[in-house]
């Protein structure tokens, strides 16, 4: 009996907590679309049926899903060693500069092309989260503040290489076309569904393995529970924030990777 309500209380608390706020959300949104003049039933009906209606708004809704859940694993990492992490923006958009640039200039084997951009693409987009890490164990300087900042750093550069590197001559208001061996294959023709959908689930598990069943997301957890306890426990909260920074910003820099490549 105690292991049942043990389970019920690991499981089920998450489970309502979830649907509740998406209920708070869709209330949310109800009187939103009231205000402006429309109806709300209509609104949820499209939405519903534009997503879900048939196999090819499904598949295609999969495709839309797999940026938001690296930016989700981004923000959720560092949330749990207690850093606010809101620069997924600019760490997904150096993840896509990378990989963009291999995907232009890199020439490899079809299989090893994409593979090769998007671990480049995590270890930019770590980087990028990195930086933030430091400026706050070592500066002391707030993260929400270091990664809005940075956020911006990000969109100029892309947007300066963007403009004046990555232009394509015949047509010079966009950037060039990423070379075909480094696309991921499609997984069901007519759609925008491709391999990265597979890809995006193995790191999605990865994530939550490396953060519940590793010695590593034990001391994430133990830094953003106490930093003062995991410190006296032999944990060094520094290191370990600037650690869960950079797998944060190596997920945001996988959302850009898989923007260009997918």
């Amino acid at each position: 009996m105690k292991r049942i309500i043990s389970l019920l209380r690991r499981y089920v608390k998450p489970l309502s907590e979830s649907i509740v706020s998406v209920l708070i959300g869709v209330f949310i949104g109800s009187i939103i679309i009231l205000l402006a003049g429309y109806s709300e039933l209509v609104f949820y009906e499209a939405l519903l049926s534009g997503s879900f209606k048939h196999t090819r708004a499904f598949l295609d809704t999969l495709s839309y899903m797999i940026p938001l859940t690296m930016t989700a694993l981004s923000f959720a990492v560092a949330a749990r060693a207690s850093v606010f992490n809101i620069g997924a923006e600019g760490q997904m958009y150096i993840g896509a500069l990378i990989a963009n640039i291999i995907g232009i200039y890199v020439r490899l084997p079809r299989l090893i092309h994409p593979l090769v951009a998007v671990i480049a693409a995590f270890l930019a987009g770590g980087f990028w989260g990195w930086l933030a890490g430091i400026l706050k164990t070592k500066r002391k300087v707030n993260e929400v503040v270091s990664t809005i900042m940075l956020n911006w750093i990000a969109f100029y550069i892309v947007n300066y290489v963007s403009t004046y590197h990555l232009f394509d001559p015949a047509a010079p208001y966009k950037t060039a076309y990423v070379l075909e061996s480094s696309r991921f294959p499609p997984l069901v023709k007519g759609t925008s569904l491709t391999a990265d959908f597979i890809l995006a689930l193995i790191i999605a598990i990865v994530v939550f393995f490396l953060v519940w069943k590793t010695s590593l997301g034990y001391e994430i957890r133990a830094v953003g529970l106490n930093p003062t306890a995991a410190e006296y426990g032999g944990v060094n909260p520094e290191r370990i924030a600037s650690i869960a920074m950079f797998i944060a910003g190596g997920c945001g820099g996988l959302a850009g990777a898989f923007l260009v490549l997918g």
